[in-house]
């Protein structure tokens, strides 16, 4: 309950050490929160690494997510987390053994007890998981997601390219070749 203790409460109890918060997102085993300086502070369950502070320790109380800064939300899966960050990124820890980390790994021994960034999306607005899921919306209107279940286990986000013509300026590094800007959600200018 993130009180210290592992008493069980009927009725609501105090989260000791934490103030300032402004979003949230509880899961099956584990809570998040946002804090208005943009870092974020998880409790509860920790086998998996879902916590993001480097162990894989149980806590009983908020601990920060370590190496974790400028977030402007958090949702959390069955024992992984996502945090999106005001740059339009997402990064994400714990659980991996589907790919839900997004960083193009999956199986036993790729969980992460720290957040590391989803590959391949640039322009995320809106951010959410699942139980072993998360999908990511782009400013461009773009839904990619990765982890269970997507298109024959694949681990990192399922983007389109934008149409365009040929050597034309795209939305970030790229330039139109064959018709396509590169393989992650942007737009041809």
């Amino acid at each position: 309950l993130g009180d210290g203790t592992t008493t069980s409460s009927t009725v609501p109890v105090l989260v000791k050490g934490l103030k300032d918060v402004t979003k949230l997102s509880a899961g099956w085993s584990h809570v998040c929160t946002l804090k208005q300086d943009g870092t974020v502070h998880c409790w509860g369950q920790n086998n998996s690494g879902q916590l993001g502070d480097g162990s894989t320790t149980d806590r009983y109380g908020p601990v920060a997510v370590k190496g974790l800064a400028k977030v402007s939300s958090v949702t959390i899966g069955a024992y992984f987390s996502c945090a999106l960050k005001t740059d339009g990124t997402v990064a994400c820890w714990g659980a991996n053994e589907v790919g839900q980390l997004g960083d193009g790994t999956k199986g036993k021994g790729t969980d992460k007890a720290t957040a590391v960034q989803v590959k391949g999306l640039v322009g995320v607005v809106t951010v959410k998981a699942g139980h072993s899921r998360a999908c990511a919306l782009t400013k461009d209107g773009y839904l990619s997601c990765w982890g269970n279940g997507v298109e024959v286990a694949t681990v990192a986000p399922l983007v389109k390219s934008v149409a365009c013509s040929d050597g034309d300026a795209c939305t970030g590094p790229d330039v139109c070749k064959a018709g396509k800007c590169g393989g992650a959600p942007k737009k041809c200018n």
